[in-house]
């Protein structure tokens, strides 16, 4: 049974590598073409993939290519049978019909029966067949640790990150339905919560008007798109496929894909001097560790 399931989430996680692989040369061969919420709505494909239980049938799948090879194995056992039965049954009636007397067939006698079974079962257990199970059973419990591991440290981190923003977190009176707090040293604004979100901001996000009037309208882009759930379906993928580099990497993707949504979604209708201040309205709420990154990453 723990063969079967290991072998399926690795049938999974590569129908689902697949699918991401497709994903980033689209992206790439694409570019600005395809509108921005429509590439970040397109990650939604091999998360499914990802998360459903149900594999697809293949007939290059382990499970069709050890079914297979037990099939051939067990037909040429079955088409060998007959001859050999027939020669005996041939030879035993010529025996009869000379006259000489037919011997009754070998009884095994039960302590021989019981050791020949001991010893086949510690063949198994010693590296026969039974081996093969083994090494599934192995893989799954390394599969199951692995995961556990993951996902209790996403939960450490955010409930850590959770207690330390209420700790210090200061309600604001603003105009907008969802509540917005402030943060001292919180190193850019963002969405928390599920069922009941809020907003975070930090203090640059605060300079003047216009900067708070575009943060709010980015984070309430996020509430309005429920970019807080996706967030938690990136990290179930990463958590069940913690092995899988691809699903880490189209995690980092999606992520970003989901701010250029939003940035596209604020910034529609907008002119290229507005762009170009929105733009350098988002680099002023940034701490200057925080900036240094963003440079790195835009020149590599």
């Amino acid at each position: 049974m723990m063969g079967e399931h290991i072998q399926r989430i690795l049938i999974i996680s590569a129908q689902g590598a697949a699918l991401i692989l497709a994903l980033i040369l689209i992206r790439r061969l694409a570019g600005k073409r395809i509108p921005a919420r429509l590439t970040y709505a397109l990650w939604l494909l091999p998360a499914i993939r990802l998360i459903l239980p149900a594999s697809f049938k293949s007939s290059l799948s382990i499970m069709a290519f050890i079914a297979k090879l037990g099939g051939s194995g067990t037909g040429a056992q079955t088409s060998a049978q007959p001859s050999y039965t027939a020669g005996l049954t041939e030879a035993a009636a010529h025996i009869d019909a000379a006259g000489i007397a037919t011997p009754a067939p070998y009884a095994i006698a039960p302590e021989l029966s019981s050791a020949t079974e001991a010893a086949a079962s510690a063949y198994g257990n010693a590296g026969g067949p039974g081996n093969a199970i083994n090494g599934w059973e192995i893989a799954f419990i390394a599969w199951a640790v692995g995961a556990a591991a993951v996902l209790a440290y996403m939960i450490a981190v955010n409930a850590s990150f959770y207690k330390r923003m209420r700790k210090n977190r200061k309600r604001l009176d603003c105009p907008c339905k969802t509540p917005v707090y402030i943060v001292n040293g919180l190193s850019s604004p963002c969405l928390c919560g599920y069922i009941r979100p809020y907003i975070l901001i930090n203090e640059a996000a605060m300079k003047n008007g216009e900067i708070m009037e575009l943060v709010l309208r980015h984070e309430l882009c996020h509430l309005k798109a429920l970019d807080q759930w996706w967030v938690m379906l990136r990290n179930v993928c990463c958590a069940l496929h913690w092995f899988n580099p691809l699903v880490w990497l189209a995690a980092f993707i999606s992520r970003t894909d989901c701010e250029l949504a939003c940035d596209a979604a604020v910034m529609r209708g907008f002119d290229d001097e507005q762009r170009n201040a929105y733009g350098m309205a988002l680099l002023s709420i940034i701490r200057p560790e925080q900036k240094k990154k963003v440079r790195t990453a835009a020149q590599a």
